[in-house]
């Protein structure tokens, strides 16, 4: 189903765990905001599991309009077809993991300036999880080729 994409919501799912914990290596507390992964995240987890035994896996790859029928009533002719899931991955980009990650920084980007640090030293304690994220997303590319090449027998 959204096979191609799985490196994806890996990422969506790890960057703003990594980086909460980043954020409290600093700060000494975890400062989630009203709305969090640890509460409402896993409520919607656990909702659209539900609801997936109810519809099936099916209904997350076709297109939004036909998954969503109130969207289906607005003419979309210049909109092309779309899998709900990769409208799911956009809208979590957009409001769960941007608005996570600006908040982790400015909270760490503030304890440093209290403490008269360098946010650059900072920032440098990501380098071990973007080296993991990019020896992952070319582990993914090379599976994916080699995963390509069994198959041209």
């Amino acid at each position: 189903m959204c096979g191609r994409l799985t490196f994806c919501y890996w990422v969506v799912a790890a960057v703003p765990f990594y980086l909460a914990t980043w954020e409290h290596y600093f700060t000494n507390t975890l400062i989630l905001p009203v709305i969090n992964g640890p509460t409402e995240g896993l409520m919607l987890i656990y909702v659209s599991h539900l609801f997936t035994f109810f519809t099936g896996a099916e209904w997350w790859a076709q297109d939004f309009r036909k998954s969503l029928p109130l969207i289906s009533l607005v003419p979309l002719p210049f909109v092309p077809e779309i899998p709900l899931y990769v409208i799911v991955l956009i809208l979590m980009i957009m409001f769960a993991v941007i608005p996570t990650v600006g908040s982790n920084i400015g909270n760490v980007q503030k304890v440093v300036d209290a403490r008269k640090g360098s946010m650059e030293l900072a920032l440098a304690m990501l380098l071990p999880f973007i080296a993991l994220l990019a020896g992952v997303a070319v582990w993914y590319g090379i599976r994916k080729s080699i995963h390509c090449l069994s198959y041209k027998i």
